[in-house]
């Protein structure tokens, strides 16, 4: 008994200090557009502190959220007097929290990495050492890897892009990115386990060299580095950035409303102490500012991927409108053959679909953005699960969700390869 509680003691100053003891995940089930208009009123009401997962969007489609233990009885009572069928999709988030702390713990007391090869794929990884690993890779493939800063974070950190090239100048590029959302732990690991797959395949694999013979692929692991931090060290559950709004209490903005593609229309929030608050002016985050930049210097990236989870889908665009992308048909049967791919290895299923009409409208996103800048094949992953564990994914998921994506990944860069435009 006493061990337990000095690992708790440990895992408590370790991991920082907000708990979420008897914080429920709920799927909510709206049957009707009244149904879903009582839920949009619960997610009004700031007192009750609700942090949903999966937002209400239409009919049907599920909403999960997660209730501080303080709103779990007022939450219930509400939906069982409207007649809104609720499931307890997690009984009690610290438990899964202290669990993943746990693993991550007894991972690290095991190894530390020499070399990319001896590296723990299999684990979650703070900032640093996902920043080190960054650098073992780069100095492991120094002809091949670069490592490039694309910019500060709000709270100063850099922002670093992994180009994997095999020569020549500007070259047509691939653009992948992982973690715009903080507590999106497993794109993140993913997105590591990418970088060493890249350097693996290269030279072994006859259609991924192809690819890497004529285009050039950048990476960015952790696209949000002071939320990512903040995670680790504060509140496992941090979505946004974290800069500071001048009038509010209230800390960050949504990354993926920020961009200037629909800014501000609905899906996003005007509110700063939203999940989905869109921030003063697009653009105004530099973790998007960054990327908004490099994409536009460089003037030569065909297809742009930025990855989330969870809900296993993989969308296109538009989510700030209803209208049709005017490469609807070819993006819709690309991701038809991407995720046909992905289901080849463990059978996981995604749907795939425009971001508005496959889960609900979001203004300000990243792909809508790529999108009307000219890059065609612009799609957004979002990873496994479907709610089981949402953002808590164990890590024995890591390297089989990040197999499977690969497969989707490598259909859509050899179409891009044989589909220049």
């Amino acid at each position: 008994m006493l061990g337990l509680l000095v690992l708790t003691v440990l895992l408590g100053a370790a991991f920082g200090n907000k708990d979420f003891v008897g914080h429920q995940v709920l799927r909510i089930s709206a049957v009707d557009e009244t149904q879903v208009q009582k839920v949009k009123e619960l997610e009004d009401l700031e007192h009750l502190q609700l942090d949903f997962w999966r937002g209400p969007a239409r009919p049907g489609s599920p909403i999960d959220v997660r209730v501080p233990f303080a709103s779990v009885q007022a939450v219930k009572v509400f939906l069982e007097s409207v007649g809104i069928k609720y499931e307890i999709m997690i009984k009690d988030v610290q438990l899964l929290l202290d669990e993943e702390k746990e693993q991550m713990l007894t991972s690290k007391a095991r190894s530390q990495a020499r070399s990319t090869d001896t590296f723990n794929y299999a684990t979650y990884h703070t900032l640093e050492e996902i920043y080190g690993f960054i650098d073992l890779l780069v100095a492991e493939n120094p002809k091949f890897i670069s490592k490039i800063q694309i910019g500060n974070t709000y709270e100063g950190r850099p922002i670093y892009v992994l180009k994997f090239s095999t020569g020549g100048n500007n070259r047509p590029a691939i653009w992948i990115d992982t973690g715009i959302h903080s507590r999106e732990w497993v794109t993140q690991a993913s997105a590591v386990w990418f970088a060493k797959k890249i350097t693996e395949d290269y030279g072994q694999d006859p259609a991924f060299s192809a690819i890497l013979d004529n285009m050039d692929i950048f990476l960015e692991i952790v696209t949000n580095p002071d939320g990512f931090a903040f995670t680790h060290s504060k509140n496992r559950m941090w979505r946004k950035t974290r800069s500071r709004i001048a009038g509010s209490s209230c800390v960050g903005v949504d990354p993926n409303r920020n961009w200037d593609a629909g800014f501000g229309k609905g899906g996003s929030s005007s509110n700063p102490c939203s999940e989905t608050y869109h921030g003063k002016f697009a653009n105004s985050e530099s973790e998007v500012k960054s990327i908004v930049d490099f994409v536009q210097n460089h003037g030569n990236i065909k297809a742009f991927i930025s990855i989330h989870s969870y809900s296993q889908l993989l969308l296109y665009p538009y989510g700030y409108k209803n209208e049709a992308a005017p490469d609807e048909k070819e993006l819709d049967q690309l991701a038809k053959s991407a995720v046909s791919a992905l289901a080849s290895l463990y059978g996981t299923k995604f749907e795939y679909g425009s971001i508005i009409k496959t889960i609900y409208q979001a203004s300000g996103s990243t792909v809508d953005w790529t999108y009307s800048q000219g890059i065609k094949y612009s799609y957004t992953f979002e990873l496994r699960d479907t709610g089981r564990y949402g953002f808590l994914l164990p890590a024995s998921q890591i390297i089989p969700t990040a197999k499977e994506t690969w497969l989707a990944l490598l259909t859509i860069m050899e179409h891009t390869l044989n589909h220049p435009y």
